[in-house]
């Protein structure tokens, strides 16, 4: 090989050489730009805006967890307000609504607060410049708001229909109350008395009417009519016969044998259990109130993931 082949040589291995740690280099740099300009790669781009919202970003986290436990609270009362229906307790219904309202109102203040707060960014502060970290703090305030803002609403409505169950519940025993207490006082031959008993009954079992005209759908099962009309019968058949004896009617008398009948016939009808009474408070107000209690959960489900997923 001459020496002008041999630098000739030399010059093709020198640009090969050249020409290849040029395309490696360039995959490099390609490979550099389609790499992501993560939170740890690229600090320059959110620390500023990090630091400025940092107080900002601290109070909503914090509020974030009051929230959760205010939902929690009042999603907790709302299972225990179907259970006292359930139970055909007025009284503690009446205490666990008490308690319900409470939390709800706590949660309002708790979520009104959280809302404040998102709306109310340091100044100059873009958001768009924030760490991954942080704006996924913030798409969780987002949800937390979107999920728990219509539960004031959700309550209302339960505790609205909960309380007209309570009544309805309240003045049924009432009246089987009223009514026992006339039937003591017929034994005694205190035929006014017992007669004003039984007029107190009625006013009670309009009241739980009343209750069951507002609550009633159209296609209701009908429990609650026939249990009204029931307790009603009985009544009305009592009246009859206490104003036949108090108007001087003998006990042996056909007219008193008649009635007498008749209040057999209606108290034979009366439900021996309150079996049908739990059966009526379903049909009226169960739907209303198991989708409410669906709504708290289901805004307790978001809540769980936001504050799971947070620093």
């Amino acid at each position: 090989m001459t020496p002008f082949d041999s630098a000739r040589l030399r010059r093709r291995l020198f640009w090969t050489a050249v020409l290849m740690l040029v395309a490696l280099g360039g995959a490099g740099l390609a490979s550099a730009a389609d790499r992501p300009a993560t939170d740890d790669l690229r600090p320059e781009l959110y620390a500023r805006a990090d630091l400025r919202g940092a107080p900002w970003l601290a109070g909503m986290l914090a509020q974030l967890h009051a929230v959760d436990d205010g939902v929690s609270d009042l999603a907790h009362a709302a299972r225990d307000v179907l259970a006292s229906l359930q139970r055909l307790d007025p009284g503690q219904l009446t205490a666990l609504l008490a308690g319900g309202d409470t939390a709800a109102s706590d949660l309002e203040v708790a979520v009104m607060q959280l809302g404040g707060m998102r709306d109310d960014p340091p100044a100059g502060l873009d958001q768009a410049r924030l760490s991954m970290l942080n704006r996924e703090l913030l798409g969780g305030v987002d949800r937390a708001l979107a999920a728990t803002l219509p539960l004031d609403t959700t309550w209302r409505e339960l505790s609205g229909t909960a309380r007209d169950l309570a009544t309805l519940v309240d003045s049924v025993f009432r009246h089987e109350s009223l009514v026992f207490a006339a039937t003591s006082a017929a034994r005694e031959v205190r035929w006014t008395a017992a007669l004003d008993l039984l007029d107190e009954g009625r006013t009670a079992l309009a009241l739980a009417s009343g209750v069951r005209d507002r609550l009633a759908e159209p296609n209701r099962d009908g429990t609650i009519d026939d249990l009204l009309d029931r307790y009603a019968a009985y009544s009305d058949a009592l009246t009859e016969l206490y104003t036949e004896l108090r108007d001087g009617a003998a006990l042996d008398s056909p007219s008193v044998t008649n009635l007498l009948a008749a209040v057999d016939t209606a108290q034979q009808a009366l439900p021996d259990d309150t079996d049908a009474l739990r059966v009526a408070v379903s049909e009226l107000g169960g739907a209303t109130l198991a989708e409410a209690v669906l709504a708290l959960e289901r805004a307790r489900g978001v809540m769980a993931q936001v504050v799971g997923a947070l620093p």
